[in-house]
């Protein structure tokens, strides 16, 4: 069975990251997908990992307009 882990972004170390960090745990080989990633806030077990991303994580600012931008994409 393939196991993906998808989370908005990771652009700190917060609850939702900290979770996705213990499914890592459970699932080692799971892929993870994301629209941003800042991989210097990052923590050691997610540092490890191959994360995925959108385009958006292509568009200039995208590490302090992450938000904004996830959001036009949501409200086509």
């Amino acid at each position: 069975m393939k196991i993906a882990i998808i989370h908005y972004w990771f652009v700190g170390m917060r609850g939702g990251e900290k979770v996705v960090e213990e499914l890592c745990n459970v699932y080692p080989d799971a892929h993870i997908y994301t629209h941003v990633v800042d991989k210097k806030q990052l923590s050691d077990v997610l540092k490890e990992k191959e994360i995925r991303t959108t385009f958006i994580s292509r568009l200039p600012l995208a590490k302090k307009l992450y938000k904004f931008f996830c959001r036009k994409c949501n409200n086509r």
